[in-house]
């Protein structure tokens, strides 16, 4: 039978090879906080120092108490959640004008024409300036009408547009960026979902409610794509209360042995 582990020091366990997170609540304390193990007293009894505190806890198998210690393993052996699925819908991000067409005037919108592509909201473009010959100049994505697809257009360069006022012909170049992240299935039994834009630098945060994906939020809509980036969705790691310390190994809540 493996002995209980009997070291004056543990540090932070890094020199283990498995990264452990202590959680601890010292008497005289007012809140749980991590720490560091400074020696065993006996099996499940050690004395901690977090948040400038020092005090003997009992390791137990949950949230401790006042008095009491836990250690969680993240195990890789253990995913928790899957299923999950999602649809990336892109915006345009930039404009400028391929063909300058003809007829147009300052604050007339343009469409990008979607053909080819699957819409969900048009873009808008406003013009901002024109020739003497009523030539487009300049123009803009029009604040909040950016579009939103699910897959582009035919054309992205010298693509077609149609106007709300007189003016015809013109033609543009457009980038895009990630603008809402839709989910397709909300998977089970997540406790996190971490998901990747595989190309660009666009970047998102899925929420969890009951186990399930119940929106995403783009915090990062990247910028300058033409392709739609594709997807890296990860499940956290699944993680283990310790119950007890052993030489050269731990018994986790599940009877699993841990050996390090």
């Amino acid at each position: 039978m493996a002995r209980s582990l009997h070291k004056k020091y543990f540090g932070d366990f890094s020199n283990l090879g498995s990264q452990f997170a202590v959680t601890a609540y010292i008497e005289g304390d007012n809140r749980r906080t991590s720490g560091n193990i400074v020696r065993q007293k006996s099996t499940r009894l050690f004395e901690i120092e977090a948040n400038g505190h020092k005090g003997f806890c009992q390791l137990v198998p949950r949230e401790p108490n006042e008095g009491e210690m836990s250690i969680e393993m993240t195990l890789d052996s253990i995913t928790e959640g899957s299923g999950a699925t999602f649809r990336v819908v892109m915006g345009v991000d930039q404009v400028s004008i391929n063909t300058a067409g003809l007829s147009y005037n300052i604050d007339d919108e343009l469409i990008l024409v979607d053909t080819g592509g699957v819409k969900i909201l048009d873009a808008v473009f406003q013009v901002l300036d024109v020739t003497s010959n009523n030539e487009i100049v300049t123009l803009r994505v029009k604040s909040g009408q950016a579009g939103q697809y699910t897959s582009f257009p035919t054309l992205i360069t010298n693509a077609p547009t149609t106007s709300t006022g007189g003016g015809f012909g013109a033609t543009v170049d457009v980038t895009w960026k990630v603008v809402d992240l839709q989910v397709l299935t909300p998977g089970e039994n997540y406790t996190e979902c971490k998901v990747t834009f595989a190309q660009g630098s666009a970047a998102c945060n899925p929420r969890i409610i009951d186990g399930k994906v119940s929106n995403v939020v783009i915090t990062n809509t990247g910028t300058g794509y033409t392709a739609f980036p594709g997807l890296i969705i990860e499940a956290s790691k699944g993680t283990e209360y310790v119950r007890q310390f052993m030489d050269g190994e731990v018994i986790l809540e599940n009877h699993d042995r841990i050996f390090f």
